[in-house]
């Protein structure tokens, strides 16, 4: 139990730094590691699904820097504007990347120019000042607080500040002189944040956090029962074939295909998703990259084409599709 208390410290410890401002060298840092990101896409451009919200998580749009002792708000929503639009496939070219990066490597100049060896030795109005005009751009012209944010946190500074009044008063009436002790107060309010964290953890571990399935799900413009299994979505197939509809048979087989994909964790269906966003998501494996483009581009001919499939084709897909669930039951998300 010992352990696990200071273990708990630790991570209460580690929690209050954590949510201080960080500093002007460690927002150059998260600049230079974005700007390298912006470089891998270039080189390349499949990298972009995985780099681009990792940006997005080094430099939020907005973020307090301690700078000297003083909270300077940097905006980094044009970023981020930038990024909605390298997002779009047709909009991802070399002179929009070659843009963000170049933001970037700017900004990182100018920071470390603020940062310099020395600059500590100048005058601070004249460093403050410098700062503010880096980051007083239109680019990365700060937000003015929501009244609403202002509001709520003075509301929690003040629920704090009694708080630690009513702890404060409590033990001196416990401990008496004791409570004079800096160290003394200390470690009973690490006591009782332990205690509290303890608790919660107790609570917590108690709780269900199992998700409850919606009611139906959308994938591809369609409505699917929520009860329905990708078993059933290809016995529908089969009993469209065997009416003669085979496009639709080919369409079903499609849906129970991505079904089967979802169930083994491989995707996640999405009502906005198109039938080429799955197929670059299952692409990262090999072994069913062949078979799945197969499924994708007859979905697309017959579906969306809508070209009239006969039993051979329908025949033929049904192979694939075998062949690609055989294959996705080997594998492991």
């Amino acid at each position: 139990m010992r352990k696990a208390s200071g273990a708990l410290v630790m991570i209460l410890l580690v929690c209050a730094v954590a949510s201080a401002s960080e500093t002007l060298l460690q927002y150059e840092h998260r600049v230079k590691r974005a700007a390298e990101q912006v470089e891998r896409i270039k080189k390349d451009r499949s990298y972009a699904r995985e780099g681009i919200p990792y940006i997005r998580e080094l430099l939020p749009k907005y973020e307090q820097i301690d700078y000297q002792g003083q909270l300077v708000t940097v905006d980094n929503t044009w970023l981020h504007t930038l990024l909605d639009s390298l997002e779009v496939t047709s909009s991802a070219t070399p002179t929009k990347l070659n843009e963000v990066e170049g933001r970037l490597r700017a900004l990182d100049e100018r920071l470390i120019e603020a940062e310099a060896p020395g600059s500590e030795s100048r005058a601070t109005d004249a460093n403050s000042e410098a700062l503010k005009n880096i980051l007083s751009r239109s680019e990365y012209k700060p937000k003015p607080e929501d009244p609403v944010t202002v509001f709520l946190r003075n509301i929690k500074n003040r629920i704090y500040d009694a708080v630690a009044r009513i702890f404060r008063a409590l033990g001196r009436t416990a401990f008496g002189a004791a409570m004079s002790v800096p160290w003394v107060e200390e470690v009973l309010i690490i006591i009782v944040l332990v205690a509290v964290v303890v608790i919660l953890a107790m609570m917590l571990m108690k709780m269900d956090f199992r998700r409850k399935k919606p009611a139906s799900r959308k994938i591809l413009g369609e409505e699917i029962p929520a009860n329905q299994t990708a078993s059933d979505i290809a016995g529908s197939a089969m009993a469209a074939a065997r009416a003669g509809d085979f496009r639709t048979g080919i369409r079903r087989l499609y849906i129970a295909c991505l079904y089967q994909l979802a169930d083994k964790g491989l995707i996640d269906l999405e009502s906005n998703s198109t039938n080429r966003d799955y197929f670059r998501l299952v692409s990262r494996h090999s072994i069913l990259s062949n078979p799945m483009e197969y499924l994708t581009d007859k979905f697309d001919y017959f579906w969306y084409g809508k070209y009239q499939a006969t039993g051979e084709d329908f025949q033929e897909y049904l192979n694939r599709y075998t062949v690609m669930s055989d294959r996705s039951a080997s594998i492991t998300a």
